[in-house]
């Protein structure tokens, strides 16, 4: 099985480099902002950002994005109950 194997790609020697420009959570979930990227790294960006909507941002846990006091954020139940737990206790 070769799908373990690390990918290999031929980079030209005066090609740019990615640069990260940016990266924050906005609506529950992840945003990456890049220069210079290519289809490859573009589709692993879009993997990251995907999974970041049903990744617990707590715990990592599967999640899904929960609306709270106006901001969305990306947890799983039993985190979500802590959260209320310690809000109701103060």
């Amino acid at each position: 099985n070769r799908s373990d194997l690390p990918v290999k790609r031929k980079v030209p020697r005066k090609a740019k480099q990615p640069r990260m420009l940016q990266i924050k959570e906005k609506f529950g979930t992840i945003r990456v902002y890049l220069s210079h990227t290519d289809p490859m790294i573009d589709s692993f960006v879009y993997l990251a950002e995907v999974m970041s909507s049903i990744t617990c941002e707590q715990c990592g846990a599967p999640a899904e994005t929960h609306y709270d006091g106006g901001w969305a954020v990306t947890i799983c139940h039993s985190c979500k109950a802590k959260r209320e737990e310690e809000r109701n206790e103060k």
